[in-house]
């Protein structure tokens, strides 16, 4: 990938690709300068003096980086860019609803993120997950209890909308529920074996469409995750993201 660099602050960079564009935690004091065409590499051998990650990546224009600095510099490392990008619509929704946002609320941001609920998702967030969240059955006496972290996510998702994010205390990373309801999409991100799984889907009308990514979904747990989202909508489309089919189609 290549970009143009078009803003920088701190340690933070800002670039222009043809993709979409991207915003770079710079590794080393140095960084690009404005205007400065950059190509992105994982080769370790190759002798650039930048060395950075990219934190935020939208097929959409971002923010300035003035705007989004608060956020950027409190909010922990996300798993990808798909979660960065929609934790940055999540908290630009409850901040033009709320103001400005303090540190504290990117503290419980960030233990609701890397730590996650205990109570048991409902509706089709629960046949989106179920069979995915482990090592809580024992917990269940405890979910009606005093759960703060229930109860910021409550919080969170009230002066959020129209995005939503649910995270589920797991075995041993907590599983990420993103649902934007303005266009009917979700995003599911879970750890099995250390290896991250995906589900990617959106709605529409009585049709839903999932997209999975990740080793943990074999043909019995697909046709299982179709079977419960086929008690919610009449027709159910589950394919792999990956381009070669290894599972099959199930419709």
């Amino acid at each position: 990938m290549e970009g143009v660099v078009t803003e920088r602050h701190g340690r933070w960079v800002k670039l222009s690709t043809e993709e979409g564009e991207a915003i770079l935690k710079m590794k080393r004091t140095k960084s690009p300068d404005t205007g400065v065409v950059v190509r992105l590499t994982k080769d370790k051998s190759n002798p650039s003096p930048f060395v950075g990650e990219i934190v935020l990546f939208s097929k959409h224009r971002l923010p300035p980086l003035e705007k989004v600095r608060f956020f950027l510099k409190h909010l922990r490392t996300p798993r990808n860019t798909t979660e960065s990008e929609f934790l940055l619509m999540l908290v630009t929704a409850v901040e033009t609803r709320l103001g400005k946002l303090s540190k504290d609320f990117f503290s419980k941001l960030n233990e609701y993120y890397t730590v996650g609920e205990t109570a048991e998702p409902r509706g089709i967030l629960s046949s989106l997950v179920k069979g995915i969240l482990k090592g809580t059955d024992s917990d269940e006496e405890k979910i009606d209890g005093e759960d703060k972290l229930k109860a910021f996510g409550d919080w969170l998702n009230f002066n959020a909308r129209p995005h939503s994010f649910r995270s589920y205390k797991s075995e041993t990373h907590p599983v990420h529920v993103f649902v934007d309801y303005e266009d009917k999409s979700f995003y599911v991100s879970w750890f099995e074996k250390l290896k991250e799984n995906t589900l990617d889907g959106k709605i529409e009308n009585d049709t839903i469409f999932v997209v999975y990514d990740g080793d943990s979904l074999n043909t019995e747990r697909i046709q299982s995750l179709h079977k419960r989202l086929s008690k919610l909508f009449s027709k159910v489309y589950i394919t792999p993201k990956r381009s070669v089919i290894r599972e099959g189609l199930y419709g």
